[in-house]
């Protein structure tokens, strides 16, 4: 996993760096694409993009290590994974074995309904997409230090 953090770095730099506002493709295939603008960090793909205002960017930092180890418990077959954590205002991350997937999705909640309904708005970070967000961090609190508080 190491050797292909530095392999994404060097061959993927990011390709707009305004001051106060950068741009990211996340991954090999360069499908996801990180955006912060304002303290806000925008998730997108082609058809779907989720926005984690600074508060739902903290919480999803903070379960950043549980998230390394779900994923490895996944890649590495040692159990079944079920996780789910709330990153606020209705924005839930989400992993489940066999897939190879960090799903980010607002969830709508019904009186008549005990579990939550997935919305539009919802990004999925492939393995290779969520090693190179992770290698790309320490960019990104560098361009964008608002971020790390």
């Amino acid at each position: 996993m190491e050797c292909e953090i530095e392999e994404l770095i060097v061959k993927f730099p990011p390709v707009i760096n305004i001051p106060g506002r950068s741009s990211l493709y996340l991954g090999k295939k360069r499908i996801l694409e990180l955006h912060t603008r304002g303290g806000v960090v925008y998730l997108m793909t082609p058809y779907n993009y989720v926005k984690l205002t600074p508060d739902r960017w903290m919480k999803f930092i903070d379960y950043l290590e549980t998230i390394n180890e779900e994923l490895k418990a996944i890649v590495f077959m040692t159990g079944q994974v079920s996780f789910c954590a709330h990153i606020g205002n209705e924005y839930y991350v989400t992993l489940n074995s066999p897939w190879r997937y960090v799903n980010i999705s607002q969830y709508v909640f019904l009186l008549s309904c005990v579990r939550g309904l997935p919305t539009g708005d919802s990004v999925s970070l492939s393995l290779d997409d969520w090693t190179h967000l992770v290698a790309l961090l320490p960019t990104i609190y560098e361009q964008h230090p608002e971020l790390i508080t």
